[in-house]
């Protein structure tokens, strides 16, 4: 209804100004890139927005333009799509056109392999815009923009070497503390954690260590992994320990990413150290 309307119009204003020839008449619009921002980032991907600003200098208001689009990541082609409009600018006006685009870091990721790890991309975007009006209805207008946009990272372990935090005539507890730093600009769970404890060599205990803790985004959290071992189980499981006055163990943490695109990357760590035995 709305180009119906615009052709009317436009049909009474050539035949006011006949005499001269349409493309005098009609005024090519000015377009430009106004700006592209990050709408929203989590931890599966993010939404881009871009604004494309349309200043119509006829005078007579002109449809909006239907733009063809397309994303570029490292120079190669990644998804592309169309927009239409139903909306038209005044005499003289100008409006702004937003463009949004979603990236999936799992599908970023999948088809770039080599950029994990890196922080970030490069990004293009290339668009084609067309005007449905008579004189320049087959005129394609480009316009182009570049960026960078985060990727997400692993988040970077510290570990404490374990401490005695428990001793009795019945066994011993271990205290181990790890802290996690999250450079991601979204905030990520903490870390699943599966640890396996061997004393002289002997498998003891396995546990599974799930924080409820967020870590905001370029920030750090802290986490504290306890675990007991009583010396009736050492015994019976490493007899030559009896007389020790110390027992070997190596401490084995099996840590998952927390971010599903990077789910199939994961951080072992074995970290040994003794036991004290009382006697």
């Amino acid at each position: 209804m709305k180009r119906i309307q615009f052709y009317l119009v436009f049909f009474l204003f050539i035949t006011i100004t006949s005499c001269e020839s349409l493309s005098s008449v009609i005024q090519e619009p000015r377009l430009s890139f106004k700006s592209v921002e990050i709408d929203r980032i989590s931890l599966t991907g993010m939404d881009l927005i871009a604004n494309i600003e349309i200043e119509n200098r006829n005078g007579f208001s002109i449809p909006l333009p239907k733009i063809d689009w397309e994303l570029f990541i490292n120079d190669s082609p990644f998804i592309q799509g169309v927009l239409h409009n139903e909306r038209s600018i005044s005499s003289r006006g100008k409006d702004t056109v937003s463009l949004p685009l979603s990236l999936t870091y799992e599908g970023v990721l999948n088809s770039f392999a080599s950029m994990i790890g890196t922080g970030e991309a490069a990004y293009q975007i290339a668009l084609g815009i067309t005007f449905p009006i008579p004189v320049i209805e087959q005129k394609i207008y480009r316009l182009d923009f570049s960026g960078v946009i985060p990727l997400p990272q692993l988040p970077k372990l510290n570990f404490q070497a374990p401490r005695v935090a428990r001793i009795d005539l019945l066994g011993v507890e271990l205290a181990f503390d790890i802290n996690v730093e999250n450079p991601n600009r979204f905030p990520i769970p903490f870390p699943v954690i599966n640890w396996d404890l061997e004393v002289g060599g002997v498998p003891m205990l396995r546990n599974r260590f799930t924080g409820s803790e967020t870590i905001a985004a370029e920030a750090s959290g802290a986490a504290t992994i306890s675990m007991g071992v009583a010396y009736a189980d050492i015994f019976r499981a490493v007899s030559s320990l009896r007389n020790a006055r110390e027992a070997p163990f190596r401490l084995t943490l099996d840590i998952a990413s927390p971010i599903p695109a990077l789910s199939s990357l994961s951080n072992i760590v074995t970290i040994p150290g003794a036991l004290p035995i009382l006697r």
